[in-house]
């Protein structure tokens, strides 16, 4: 359940303000722009409107967030002005097949499909203003986390950075990667990441429990350790390296757990693991072809 966020002061924008944004697929990701959005009341409920196959999904976001509920695909496409595509990246080939064409000059597409570059996508959608990319990862549902984006070309950046930065920015932090090199290393540190994350932290629960605290204690101590390092380490200028040095002294308790770490060579074990994560997504998208 995402965690609602609330905002007592108007900040409507303008400029969202005077746009009307479609959403296709009514998931977790276009839950959590659309809670965003109104929480933070940067537009009108009214001029967010969204459709999915799973049309009581749609129904439920309209109750909750008082936004327009829409039938078909189609119906959104001739309303809106900016279209988000908020469907799995397995489906999106044949939505795209289906209404890529019908996406005209002065709409905007943003796209949250990992493996359609925006090459990919603009073949699909040949007559979109703009296209976007952007990398959202799972703890968007509670507004934290990174949120990458890219844009097809340079003019596309001018005009529409802005924009994507004050939508993102309900969800996260947002982050602006300039080509798909770095696009899919922001997605394999940050989106993937958090699973890398949560194998070292199941590890670190486990061997709590296995001294003998319960599995709801080890899952505590284990969350709050991360979460404080976390903290403290974004509350402080200083590099990881000086922070660790503060916690370690000269022959001690963490020091000799670090020397067995950096024996048994855990920073290679990292990196390859970070490699092989972006070459399976390489091999992904070359097997998205289009037509």
């Amino acid at each position: 359940m995402m965690n609602e966020v609330t905002n007592t002061k108007s900040t409507i924008s303008p400029f969202l303000n005077s746009k009307k944004l479609g959403f296709i697929g009514a998931g977790h990701m276009t839950t959590s722009v659309v809670s965003g959005l109104t929480s933070f009341e940067k537009i009108s409920p009214q001029k967010v409107l969204v459709t999915s196959r799973t049309q009581d999904k749609v129904s439920a976001l309209a109750a909750k967030y008082k936004i327009s509920e829409c039938f078909s695909n189609d119906e959104v496409i001739e309303k809106v002005d900016i279209v988000f595509l908020s469907v799995k990246p397995q489906d999106l080939g044949q939505l795209l097949d289906n209404i890529g064409k019908s996406i005209d000059e002065h709409q905007i597409v943003v796209s949250f499909a990992a493996g359609f570059s925006s090459k990919l996508l603009r073949k699909y959608i040949p007559r979109a203003e703009s296209i976007i990319r952007v990398m959202p990862t799972t703890a968007a549902k509670i507004n934290q986390g990174i949120l990458g984006y890219m844009f097809e070309n340079p003019e596309s950046q001018m005009k529409h950075e802005t924009m994507i930065k004050e939508i993102l920015s309900v969800l996260g932090t947002p982050i602006y990667a300039p080509n798909e090199e770095l696009f899919d290393a922001l997605m394999v540190g940050c989106s993937s990441g958090i699973g890398f994350v949560l194998e070292f932290m199941q590890i670190w629960a486990e061997w709590l429990e296995e001294k003998g605290f319960s599995t709801e204690e080890s899952k505590i101590m284990t969350t709050e350790t991360f979460l404080a390092t976390s903290m403290l380490a974004k509350s402080s200028r200083e590099s990881f390296a000086k922070l660790q040095n503060q916690v370690t002294s000269k022959k001690g308790v963490t020091g000799e757990g670090l020397e067995s770490f950096r024996a048994m060579d855990l920073d290679r074990t990292l990196r390859i693991g970070f490699e092989n994560a972006i070459l399976r997504s390489a091999k992904l998208a070359r097997e998205l072809k289009p037509f």
